[in-house]
């Protein structure tokens, strides 16, 4: 898998947020709020030690590294990691609509 395209899509999309001052990309575009919605926050908690409250921003904050980790680095099983990847997607997904319809 060729890492380059994506390290450049995460430059231009930090960029991007930087420049418009928006607190997401998919937020700033379609004016409702992405399935990540509250990771930034929830990491700048655990970063000024309220572990507590990064829960509350979004509760799959911890599986940020893990997703990096698959999509970075190659496994010598690929099936294992499209499976990784499969459940944490569900995941989010269900957090996600947990939270569009509260």
């Amino acid at each position: 898998m060729n890492k380059k395209p994506f390290i450049l899509g995460c430059i231009v999309l930090t960029l991007f947020l930087y420049v418009t001052h928006a607190r997401c990309f998919v937020y700033a575009i379609f004016h409702v709020p992405c399935p990540t919605c509250g990771m930034t926050r929830a990491w700048l908690s655990v970063l000024t030690g309220h572990i507590s409250s990064a829960f509350t921003y979004h509760p799959l904050f911890f599986l940020g590294p893990v997703i990096i980790f698959l999509l970075l680095f190659d496994c010598k099983n690929s099936r294992i990691r499209d499976f990784l990847l499969g459940v944490i997607s569900f995941l989010f997904f269900i957090i996600y609509l947990g939270r569009l319809i509260h």
